[in-house]
């Protein structure tokens, strides 16, 4: 992939884990989910967007995060 779609996906990536993080602070903080119950989205959507916070971690871990701790 050339560096600027890998960039590119880094960044939505990085997005995905912020709101995956508020989600989960949201849910300790207030005992409301951000994706399905702030947001009140169906549940299958939910899902498909927790799936992709689920992805975007991983890319994370094994894209973004080795870039940084390289520096």
């Amino acid at each position: 992939m050339n560096s600027a779609r890998t960039r590119s996906i880094d960044i939505m990536a990085l997005i995905f884990v912020i709101i995956g993080a508020l989600n989960w602070g949201i849910l300790v903080v207030l005992n409301r989910e951000l994706i399905s119950g702030v947001l009140k989205l169906s549940s299958d959507i939910a899902n498909i967007i927790y799936v992709i916070i689920a992805l975007s971690g991983i890319w994370c871990l094994f894209s973004v995060l080795p870039k940084y701790m390289k520096k």
